[in-house]
């Protein structure tokens, strides 16, 4: 989806319809997934 495509480190893989994983090793904590996810699947733990 679209959050996969504006992460800028690319942490987030997956298939479409198919739910995403987040590579916390990878992720930087930039919320831009968070930004464009419309359907407020994602969040800061």
């Amino acid at each position: 989806g679209k959050c996969m495509r504006v992460c800028p480190v690319e942490a987030i893989t997956g298939e479409k319809k198919v739910p995403h994983k987040i590579e916390p090793e990878k992720c930087i904590r930039c919320g831009a997934c968070i930004a464009s996810c419309k359907f407020d699947a994602i969040g800061v733990v």
